[in-house]
């Protein structure tokens, strides 16, 4: 449901092209995004699905781009960090 609710059902429009202008606002709503993200990519690493992981992170990125929402330069990295099977 989640996942549906993040990546399927939400509309990010205007987040991904860097002539459309963020406020505030826009970017803390882009950030609750991110956010709950997180808790996409806990559970698809915890189930073993390390390839959905990458892949619904990578979903995000595409649609809310960090650096859009001055997100520090190693967010990413660290995100995607969180889908290696190691951890």
């Amino acid at each position: 449901m989640l996942r549906a609710n993040l990546l399927v059902h939400a509309d990010y429009r205007g987040y991904a092209d860097p002539t459309v202008q963020l406020d505030g606002d826009d970017r803390t709503f882009g950030l609750l995004s991110h956010l709950a993200v997180t808790r996409l990519l806990e559970a698809d690493r915890k189930s073993g699905d390390i390839n959905g992981c990458r892949g619904d992170a990578a979903a995000v990125f595409a649609a809310i781009p960090p650096e859009r929402l001055a997100m520090p330069a190693g967010y990413r990295e660290k995100t995607l960090s969180e889908c290696s099977a190691a951890r």
